[in-house]
């Protein structure tokens, strides 16, 4: 273990609901904070570590911290620990001030929306942004971190123990902070890890979105004691505040936003019911802040259209549909954001009551997928606005007042789930059908003990009958899945599926290899290798693919002979030899002759080689940055773009599909 012994710990928190009751006895919770400081002391029961491990808390010296939609790509667990225990990020507390000065004692990584959330809806289309990891954001800037170097910790993260529980402990009220988050970054001193990316949730309708907005306002304005000289401790004594101007600058900004939407909606509102050219100069404000949004990055889209990958929709199309929205939501925006402001200062100066009142992405999700007659109830600040409207003398706001009487059924459309693809029809169904009994036939017919069980290459029918005896990895690799889907489809007897399975393996066995790998033609009726010899990169991820997948099934048919043989040549075909890290790219292939690389590499995703990469890295002969080193170049044709091929044969784009999805908006 490279961390002096220790541990790193992953911690999803316990999901809990309003209507728990967490504040009662030895497991009452100073806040959210305390229910994390709680664990770091031991407190918390429920986690266990392997025994042999040294079963003690003070072990552990990294956690890392994610939210129960949260996903950990790959390696990025272990390159949270290593930036934060590199010895330049080290903290170094301020004993005066119980802070971090120097070096950090928290990173936050980049977060993006999950590519499946950001497809749910036609809300999340348009407000979750492209959604999924971006190919070319492999460093990520940051305007606080750059200028700085001071990041905003937004709840997810690693965290070095001993400095979160140094700063923190016994710092704060109990149940008063229900957003801690940028709190524990300005104590504890946070990083911004911008070259790693985690991928989060997003709501898929208008009535879940800003329920979360509602939340994290009220807790953005528990945060305003933050803003003076001196806060009070847990035990309710005054003490100095340590954080930083530029951290409570952060805080300001989070509520002057809050407080924007209002700011909006009563500007719109003054000039109806007054018109003068001071609000008309401030309602022509607003809408040019908006405006300059969509006109960079149309700019930017044109300077580098193509270099990114095809998009469901464009910057600034996207920009554009959300302005129409925004403008659409005002009064209910407005309202949401009014309302969370006004209860959070009630709660926190008045009834002291019920400030740790959140529920679950996921209960929230549920609470809000209703009927029309939910959006229309919810959504009754649109309602009102827009019969107040019809009485301004300014005609523009009586066609917004419109739009606003029409806002909330808009919103309960675009937030339904996106319907499923159509299944195919009866008529298909008997046509693939059909189609796959040919292919069967060509395995049944040509497969044969002469040929030692191996599929040809080709048959051709015209304007002679002549089998190509010859055949490659890929070849024997999709014979096998054949007659797996053959027996899945109910063409053959699971039987007779199983016995051509075992015989090509058999056959398989006794084939010449090279480093466990298969070359890449065969002579089929001798066995023999055909000259010169060599080792297709594309050949043996292709065959490998094959051959996990057969594994898989023949475990789940109870064929353990076959499985455990098939573990075994998968277990030989090793890709590190194939992979280049100086180019960061897959080679051609091997001279097994010469005993070296053959010229030439694979550099864009869209190429036959896609599953050898995938599987390299997946099975870590190839580091997860190939991943991104593979190149997505744009092809325009015909109005149309999409991303080129290698060598532009239908086989590049098709082959891979057969093993990897190709999610929607991907």
């Amino acid at each position: 273990d490279p961390y002096n012994g220790g541990f790193c710990l992953l911690y999803r928190p316990r999901v809990y609901s309003a209507r728990d009751r967490l504040w009662r006895g030895r497991e009452r919770k100073r806040g959210a904070v305390m229910d994390l400081t709680a664990l770091l002391k031991g407190e918390k029961s429920g986690l266990h570590v392997r025994e042999g491990d040294s079963a003690c808390l003070r072990d552990i010296r990294f956690l890392i911290v994610l939210d129960g939609d949260t996903m950990l790509n790959l390696g990025s667990a272990a390159r949270m620990a290593g930036t934060l225990a590199h010895p330049l990020q080290r903290p170094e507390l301020d004993l005066r001030s119980k802070s971090v000065r120097r070096g950090y004692g928290i990173l936050q990584p980049k977060i993006s929306v999950s590519l499946a959330d950001a497809q749910r809806s036609e809300f999340a289309r348009v407000f979750a942004g492209q959604g999924g990891l971006d190919p070319y954001g492999s460093l990520n800037s940051d305007v606080y971190q750059d200028a700085f170097g001071e990041g905003s910790y937004t709840g997810k993260g690693i965290l070095d123990v001993d400095a979160f529980h140094a700063c923190l402990y016994g710092r704060f009220p109990a149940e008063t902070l229900l957003s801690h988050d940028l709190i524990e970054g300005g104590y504890v001193g946070c990083g911004y890890l911008g070259d790693l990316e985690l991928t989060d949730g997003f709501p898929a309708g208008v009535l879940s979105y800003f329920e979360r907005q509602h939340r994290w306002i009220r807790g953005d304005w528990q945060t305003l004691p933050w803003l003076f000289p001196r806060v009070r401790d847990e035990e309710g004594k005054r003490a100095p505040n340590p954080l930083t101007p530029l951290t409570k600058w952060k805080i300001l900004d989070n509520l002057i936003r809050s407080l924007t939407p209002a700011a909006e909606f009563l500007t719109l509102f003054l000039c109806g019911l007054f018109p003068c050219r001071a609000l008309f100069t401030c309602l022509a404000a607003v809408l040019g802040c908006l405006a300059v949004r969509i006109i960079v990055n149309s700019a930017g889209e044109q300077r580098h259209r193509r270099r990114y990958r095809a998009r469901i929709l464009s910057a600034a199309k996207s920009d554009f549909l959300q302005l129409i929205w925004l403008v659409l939501l005002l009064p209910y925006r407005a309202w949401v954001h009014a309302s969370a402001v006004a209860l959070a200062l009630y709660r926190s100066l008045i009834s002291r009551r019920n400030m740790l009142t959140w529920v679950t992405a996921a209960e929230g999700e549920s609470r809000c997928r209703g009927s029309l007659w939910l959006y229309f109830r919810r959504m009754w600040p649109c309602l009102a606005a827009a019969a107040a409207g019809v009485f301004c003398p300014w005609v523009v706001l009586k066609s917004l007042a419109l739009l606003w009487l029409l806002t909330p059924a808009l919103s309960w459309a675009i937030s339904r789930p996106k319907p499923a693809k159509r299944p195919p029809t009866e008529a298909q169904k008997l046509f693939l059908l059909h189609c796959a009994g040919d292919i069967c036939r060509y395995y049944r017919d040509l497969v044969t003990a002469e040929r030692h069980y191996l599929p040809p290459d080709n048959l051709q029918e015209t304007p002679f009958r002549l089998v190509a005896e010859r055949t490659s990895p890929t070849n024997i690799g999709l014979g096998l899945l054949s007659a797996l889907a053959a027996a899945d489809l109910g063409i053959w007897k699971p039987e007779q599926s199983w016995e051509l399975i075992e015989n090509t393996l058999t056959a398989m066995d006794g084939l010449p290899r090279f480093r466990g790998h298969f070359y890449n033609w065969y002579d089929i009726r001798s066995g023999e290798p055909l000259q010169p010899p060599f080792i297709s990169t594309v050949d043996s991820g292709n065959l490998l693919a094959c051959l996990i997948t057969l594994h898989a099934a023949a475990e789940d048919a109870g064929k353990c002979g076959i499985a455990g043989k098939l573990k075994q040549m998968i277990s030989e075909m090793k890709l590190d030899f194939l992979y280049d890290e100086g180019k960061e790219l897959l080679r051609i292939g091997w001279d097994p002759i010469e005993d070296k690389a053959a010229g030439g590499w694979y550099d864009l995703l869209e190429s036959e080689a896609r599953i050898a990469s995938f599987l390299a890295i997946a099975r870590g002969d190839a580091p997860g940055r190939h991943w991104r080193r593979l190149g997505r170049t744009l092809a325009d044709s015909s109005g149309m773009s999409g991303l080129a091929s290698w060598t532009g044969t239908m086989f590049e784009y098709l082959m891979p599909a057969l093993f990897m999805p190709s999610p929607e908006g991907s």
